[in-house]
């Protein structure tokens, strides 16, 4: 009995080590820009808003602090549209963060179309397009929050699978 109950309190001694090592990782910080949209603002604030929720998800990544809108930022600069590699520099100033997700939604039908970037040491480092449905405009919804998920694995490059 009493090399039983070495055996079970050496193995929560290991899985709360274990546990506490994986929660003192430090997580890489990630700014999420208002998605810009000449015409789809409702679906650029719903995955936005999904964006940011993706990434608080997302494991070893965490929300910066800050709320910036890619569409402010772009015209307070005079920006093109969308912004070259010298105007991005400067909303990375700006904001205050190593590396940023920002893009653009168009409206092509009765689908939204999410151009993504990632921004990261000076340089778009990965773009990812998606499509969904355009009546997608309730950052709450699960649907769009999985779409978001894919999206910013994809320019995460972040493992993906179903535990």
């Amino acid at each position: 009995m009493r090399r039983f109950r070495f055996v079970l309190l050496l193995t929560l001694g290991v899985l709360l080590s274990t546990a506490q090592a994986a929660a003192d990782t430090p997580k890489s910080t990630v700014q999420v820009l208002a998605l810009m949209s000449d015409k789809g603002f409702e679906q650029a604030q719903a995955m936005t808003i999904a964006l940011k929720r993706a990434v608080t998800r997302a494991e070893g990544w965490s929300l910066a602090k800050g709320d910036f809108s890619l569409e402010v930022m772009s015209a307070a600069m005079n920006c093109p549209n969308p912004p070259d590699d010298a105007c991005l520099k400067k909303i990375q100033v700006k904001a205050g963060a190593k590396r940023f997700v920002w893009g653009v939604v168009e409206i092509q039908g009765k689908e939204a179309v999410a151009h993504l970037r990632l921004w990261e040491d000076n340089q778009n480092k990965r773009e990812t397009t998606v499509r969904y449905a355009a009546n997608l405009t309730d950052a709450s919804d699960d649907t769009l929050l999985q779409i978001a998920e894919n999206a910013f694995a994809q320019l995460s490059r972040a493992a993906q699978g179903v535990l």
